[in-house]
């Protein structure tokens, strides 16, 4: 973690809060885990495959929480689409 800088280093402000929290969680041994990191090896390797593919897809959600992240997104573009779709019809 990039050291804090000084006129940021008042333990009582939230900042000061968050990163002591976050280091405190990393020096455990499931602290990426728990913070909702996966493992960035695999990751990697997900990237490199993806590279190599003839047609890669423009967007690529990597990890569940960002699979659920887009389908939500997804869903809630469909919905809105479809509630505005006749406001379309005669322009």
């Amino acid at each position: 973690m990039t050291p804090q800088h000084p006129a940021y280093s008042d333990p009582s402000t939230v900042t000061s809060i968050a990163r002591k929290t976050y280091a405190e969680t990393l020096k455990q041994a499931d602290g990426l885990s728990r913070l909702g990191f996966g493992d960035p090896n695999k990751a990697v390797e997900k990237i490199w495959k993806l590279s190599t593919l003839d047609k890669p897809p423009q967007h690529f959600p990597l990890g569940r929480d960002a699979v659920n992240f887009l389908k939500d997104k997804g869903e809630e573009l469909i919905k809105a689409a479809e509630a505005y779709e006749s406001w379309s019809a005669d322009l």
